[in-house]
């Protein structure tokens, strides 16, 4: 009869709590109000189950959608497997998410920590590379950022350098540039521009400043600014 109704039978009542329904469309299979989960479980650890796609990577083979009939879930002949949210940990501890074609990364857990690793033969196998500290919105990169920096770089010794800013333009008027800019709602006189420190590690540990150079404005006013370089 195009379909097919699985239930069970108690004090002569028969509950359906699924079916399979043919048609020319396709094959529905579908819970009932009454029923509960429907669960594929395979009891044997040697045995898989599986579900085999086309070959046609132009077509979507398998899809799941929510009761609006949005494609939430879906795979196409090719393996490429479209998800509209994931949902990763115990409790939803690592969400990755679209709107608007922009996508979010977040750790819902709060002051926690997203770590990226590698598997660096050279450095030993399993190793951290990038670090952003939920507890400061701070940033490490091959190591866990201090609370005083936005952004800590370590280079472990192995490297000719720690930080590279390169420009393969051929302009003649455009290398690499490290910009600082004191973008203030309140400029003055006086006030400090940036500049940069030199820290050494003294024979007890401690970090020392060594040197600094410092930028200091002397007029902010429009047309006749001017600044001062303290080394």
């Amino acid at each position: 009869e195009n379909s097919l109704s699985i239930g069970y039978e108690a004090s002569n009542i028969y509950t359906e709590m699924s079916k399979i329904t043919a048609a020319s469309s396709g094959t529905t299979i579908e819970v009932a109000a009454a029923g509960g989960d429907f669960t594929i479980d395979n009891t044997d650890a040697d045995k898989k189950i599986v579900m085999r796609l086309g070959s046609d990577d132009a077509n979507t083979d398998f899809e799941v959608r929510n009761n609006s009939d949005d494609v939430k879930f879906s795979v196409d002949g090719a393996g490429t497997t479209d998800v509209k949210s994931l949902s990763l940990g115990t409790a939803g501890e690592l969400t990755i998410t679209e709107s608007s074609d922009d996508i979010t990364i977040k750790n819902t857990v709060a002051d926690k920590d997203i770590i990226f690793n590698i598997n660096d033969s050279d450095g030993g196998g399993d190793t951290e590379v990038m670090r952003i500290r939920g507890s400061n919105a701070s940033v490490g990169i091959n190591t866990s950022p201090e609370n005083s920096s936005r952004l800590h770089v370590e280079d472990d010794g192995s490297k000719s350098f720690t930080l590279l800013l390169e420009s393969t333009d051929t302009d003649a008027n455009n290398g690499p540039v490290l910009a600082l800019w004191r973008n203030s709602s309140s400029p003055a006189n006086g006030d400090d521009c940036g500049g940069i420190n030199w820290y050494f590690e003294t024979d007890t540990g401690s970090r020392h400043l060594l040197g600094r150079l410092r930028s200091e404005v002397n007029d902010v006013t429009v047309g006749t600014e001017d600044t001062r370089l303290y080394f």
